[in-house]
């Protein structure tokens, strides 16, 4: 063999080893790679929290999705959650906020009172309210009834008649803690959803009955608002002074914010609520804010949710 075919041979040889090595090596950066990459992935925990608006048709997926990601940007930040991937999720019906509940067990709820009684009250060492979110300026919720001014003048007056509103409650918690035993929704008189609370109350104050039991026109005797609504148709100075409020309910705590699971310490608590409290301080936590029709979250009136507590278990199912 000549010297020229000897080194050709030995050049391809030396190709044949240095590619099948560098084929060796890439399988093994692109190993580790995947093995970092799950790694990361497994130390990196994900924790959930919901937000509950029952009724409001901006609460969907999809409308509040920049929402929910810039406050779970802003979670990620807190040392309750260092180290976490936080993602929110949201629910305008109590259905389907059990159904989120049981998908994704999160472990922080934004959400009304009634969600707490429902779903979580009766573990208290796995379920604790530690805020409340005023909206609105208003630190108590209310339940109103709003009638035509030649309407009834009473609650009482209502027995037999219907009365509709647009938001979500859960029945046990307006029968239980919202009404008055006497006069529970469902026997003392007809709750009915709509789906478009203007025209109701266009139906109610057009009634030639004055609103006062539907007849043929359809329209409700009465309408039942929360503090948002009522608070929206008063800025209205062609319809309010149409309407009259005949009973409102005993205040009532605002939205709650609630640590769910086994997992809060009393020092991540404090890490959460300080976190939350502080929210104005900053841009991030200001647009937010803005976006909740919040001035800041406050402290919860333990009083007042004990004796809403009271009245949710002696009622029964």
């Amino acid at each position: 063999m000549s010297s020229d075919s000897s080194q050709t041979s030995v050049k391809q040889s030396l190709r044949g080893v240095l590619s099948e090595w560098l084929r060796r090596a890439a399988g093994c950066v692109c190993l580790a790679a995947l093995l970092l990459a799950i790694t990361n992935s497994q130390a990196q925990e994900i924790a959930s929290y919901l937000m509950v608006k029952y009724g409001d048709e901006s609460a969907d997926p999809e409308m509040a999705m920049d929402f929910l990601a810039d406050l779970s940007r802003y979670l990620e930040q807190a040392p309750c959650f260092r180290g976490k991937l936080v993602r929110g999720w949201i629910a305008n019906t109590p259905e389907l906020a059990k159904a989120l509940m049981e998908k994704h067990q999160p472990v922080l709820a934004f959400a009304p009172p009634g969600f707490h009684l429902m779903f979580l009250d009766g573990d208290k060492d796995s379920s604790t309210p530690i805020l409340q979110l005023p909206r609105f300026g208003a630190e108590i919720e209310r339940y109103y009834l709003v009638a035509s001014k030649s309407g009834p003048e009473n609650l009482r007056q209502l027995q037999g008649h219907t009365v509709r509103s647009t938001f979500s409650v859960d029945s046990k918690y307006l029968r239980a803690v919202v009404f008055p035993r006497e006069f529970a929704p469902g026997d003392f008189f007809k709750l009915q959803p709509s789906g478009n609370l203007a025209d109701e109350v266009f139906l109610m104050v057009e009634n030639e009955s004055g609103g006062f039991g539907t007849g043929e026109t359809g329209a409700a005797s009465a309408l039942l608002f929360d503090e948002e609504t009522k608070r929206f148709f008063e800025e209205d100075e062609m319809v309010w002074p149409k309407l009259k409020t005949i009973w409102s309910s005993d205040p009532l705590p605002r939205d709650l914010v609630i640590c769910i699971g086994d997992s809060w310490t009393n020092e991540r608590k404090e890490q959460l609520r300080d976190a939350l409290l502080t929210m104005p301080d900053g841009p991030q936590g200001e647009a937010l804010l803005e976006l909740m029709q919040s001035s800041g979250f406050g402290a919860i009136d333990a009083g007042m949710l004990t004796q809403v507590v009271r009245k949710y278990r002696a009622h029964g199912k």
